[in-house]
């Protein structure tokens, strides 16, 4: 095959020289060091961030087995599709439980695993081959560090030198510590991971079968992972050195032939990762954020990545987005111009060396899928995306450094340079980043250093209050959180509405809070506020219409119930509205709204029992029913092996409205030799009252 700049080669471009078991001990002692600097990681535990969505209560992936595969495999909780990571840590789950501690070691072996494939690829792309020239290669050209032939037998060791440099920069740097200490961002680490070995395979002239599979694992973990075909085409357009624009075209077009399989699984990830995102609520929609918007945060996140990198200063979790764009534009206007200036050296450098412009155009590659050009929620960059990022900064960061060395030409001063250069690195990247590790030990360690970064961080705030509460970032509360735990809640909830007025989850926290502190006429006027700015919030519909039934305006709080069959319809929002009925003497409707759960939900223990205990306990003769009642009790009964208290209540008081008082009480008998000894009281009442032949009647009460 021949390029159109006339340059003869074949098709596949010659794999770079194969490394030596000295340079191989050299990466084993990086992930080594790795593991080392990462090990207090271990000590972490969860945080109220994302852990508890996807851990802490969400049974779905504590296992292998083929219910957990299967929801592994077809879900997108929270936006990204990521079976492999899931399966991962479904892995760790069977090995330890919902020990945080397990979870941390596999993050943290992961890095160090990635400390040592970088080094690798980093080394091949150093000593990696090209086509422009079959003569010795001019000192610092490239990302060549050695001045040797083109084809040499093995990796020289200024190769090896400047390839461990680039790991150290990378594997230490404090853009590191958050996807590692995080056990949420899993599936950037073993994403990372693949797509090291992908690259790193074609690099090195293997089986397309294999960079095929390791592309396919890489997006199994994480969607972002679709920027592979254009790192694996610039691997090869870099090697192949073609000399002029047709040359170029025709590189591109032979490497992407080559990668065919790579390129179709892009699309298909690509669109499965949109969907994903839009599925969750997490996609912001270009009616919301328009071109001019977008264009601004490509540039700042352009410009972000790169001075974080150089000057580590201010690194958080979160990096909120300001209710005025305007205030970005000037990092956004620097952000573009950054980009021009080193477009246009790269340019210029072009017939020199093609690395510049493959540096720069990967660089963007990676950039894209995390900026503004497809907007996920209400950040503007995040430590994490700098995972597969640094790849590129710190291959240029070594290839500046390689350049700089090549001012004496003995490779035995290359190489101290890049020792102590690594050396130095380790030295200053080391201690912030292990700082940066220990914010990650909590939830409060957490919030407390964001507030102390950034103290607007609406976000921030919200997830502080409900640490206090001991909530649940989505808005759920513990029933028996105390006073002084609102009364410490209630200033970061404050802070977060005032910052962001649309942050519906706050004014539903605020309301919470003001109602538990004895003043629901103001929590009303909060979830009426986060009504407003989203209608269809169901927490805030629902503690509106509980807040309402409080103060005795059941009307109004039976149409909030009515309101959830609308935005949420699931079992529990039928049980309420036919909790609320009942006690407002709205039996009948009661029992039609529980019918249809049921009809809707037939496994659903829950409403089988409601709608059981309403039949036979209701005080009115035209409500109850016998002989239903025991059908739905007793098939709850079968649905739920636990027997809570309330389906035995529900059962045995089924069978006493159907006269059949004796198995009543064989059924309050056989749960009593299982329940310990001071919780018999309620059973014993219930015995004494059926020998009396006298069946349980309850007036509804709401809840």
């Amino acid at each position: 095959m021949t390029y159109p700049s006339g340059g003869k080669t074949s098709e596949a471009p010659r794999p770079a020289p194969p490394v030596s078991g000295g340079a191989m001990i050299a990466f084993f002692a990086i992930a080594v060091a790795a593991y080392v600097v990462f090990a207090p990681c271990l000590e972490n535990g969860w945080v109220n961030w994302d852990d508890d969505l996807n851990f802490v209560n969400n049974p779905n992936y504590r296992g292998l087995g083929p219910r957990q595969l299967a929801w592994m495999f077809t879900n997108t909780l929270s936006g990204p599709y990521q079976p492999l990571t899931w399966m991962t840590l479904g892995l760790d789950y069977v090995r330890g439980g919902m020990e945080p501690r397990g979870y941390h070691l596999t993050n943290v072996l992961l890095h160090a695993a990635n400390a040592a494939l970088f080094a690798w690829v980093a080394c091949l792309m150093f000593s990696a081959p090209r086509r422009r020239s079959e003569q010795p290669l001019p000192p610092g050209e490239g990302f060549d560090a050695s001045h040797r032939s083109a084809q040499p037998s093995g990796a020289d060791s200024t190769a090896v030198a400047f390839g461990l440099f680039a790991a150290v920069f990378w594997a230490f740097h404090p853009f590191r510590a958050e996807p590692v200490a995080w056990i949420t961002e899993r599936r950037e680490v073993l994403c990372g991971f693949f797509t090291l070995l992908c690259v790193g395979r074609h690099l090195a002239g293997r089986a397309r079968w294999q960079v095929t599979l390791a592309a396919l694992a890489a997006m199994l973990a994480k969607g972002t992972a679709v920027v592979l075909p254009v790192l694996l085409i610039l691997v090869d357009v870099y090697r192949a050195g073609p000399d002029s624009p047709r040359g170029l075209i025709g590189a591109v077009l032979c490497s992407a032939r080559r990668n065919a399989a790579v390129l179709l699984m892009t699309l298909v990830f690509a669109g499965i990762a949109i969907f994903g995102q839009h599925g969750a609520g997490t996609l912001t929609p270009w009616t919301h954020m328009g071109l001019i918007d977008r264009l601004v945060l490509i540039g700042r996140s352009l410009g972000f990545y790169v001075t974080k990198t150089a000057w580590p200063v201010g690194l958080a979790p979160i990096y909120e987005m300001p209710l005025n764009r305007a205030l970005l534009l000037p990092e956004g206007v620097a952000g573009w111009a950054m980009f021009l200036v080193a477009l246009a050296a790269a340019w210029m450098l072009r017939r020199r060396t093609l690395a510049p412009l493959c540096l720069l155009i990967a660089y963007v590659a990676m950039v894209l899928p995390v900026s503004g050009l497809v907007q996920f929620g209400s950040h503007n960059g995040a430590d994490r995306y700098a995972y597969p990022i640094g790849w590129v900064l710190s291959l240029a960061v070594a290839a500046c450094l390689a350049k700089l060395a090549r001012v004496m030409p003995r490779d035995s001063f290359c190489v101290g340079v890049a020792l102590v250069a690594g050396l130095g690195a380790a030295v200053l990247l080391v201690p912030p980043c292990r700082r940066l590790q220990r914010i990650w030990h909590d939830s409060e360690s957490l919030w407390t250093h964001q507030l102390s970064v950034y103290p607007d961080t609406a976000l921030a705030h919200y997830n502080f209050g409900m640490f206090h509460l001991k909530g649940l970032s989505r808005g759920e509360i513990p029933a028996t959180t105390g006073r002084d735990a609102f009364l410490k809640a209630e200033p970061h909830f404050r802070a977060a509405v005032a910052k962001f007025p649309h942050f519906a989850l706050a004014h539903v926290a605020l309301g919470e809070t003001l109602r538990r502190t004895g003043r629901s006429r103001e929590a009303i006027e909060s979830y009426r506020a986060a009504l407003a700015r989203a209608p269809g919030n169901v927490p805030a519909i629902f503690r509106l219409g509980e807040t309402l039934w409080e103060q005795g305006r059941r009307a109004e709080a039976i149409e909030q119930f009515r309101a959830l069959l609308v935005h949420e319809k699931r079992e529990q929002s039928y049980i309420t509205l036919a909790r609320a009925l009942a006690a407002d003497d709205q039996a009948e409707e009661a029992i039609e709204q529980l019918r249809t759960a049921v009809r809707n939900w037939p496994d659903s223990w829950a409403a089988a029992t409601e709608l059981s205990l309403l039949l036979s306990t209701h005080p009115s003769p035209r409500v109850r029913n016998g002989a239903e009642a025991v059908q739905r009790a007793e098939r709850a009964w079968r649905l739920n092996p636990s027997r809570p208290p309330r389906l035995v209540r529900a059962l045995a008081a089924a069978h006493a409205e159907a006269g059949d008082f004796d198995r009543a009480i064989a059924v309050l008998l056989e749960v009593s030799r299982r329940t310990a000894p001071d919780e018999q009281g309620p059973i014993d009442v219930l015995i004494e009252q059926f020998q009396r032949r006298e069946p349980l009647r309850d007036v509804p009460r709401y809840p």
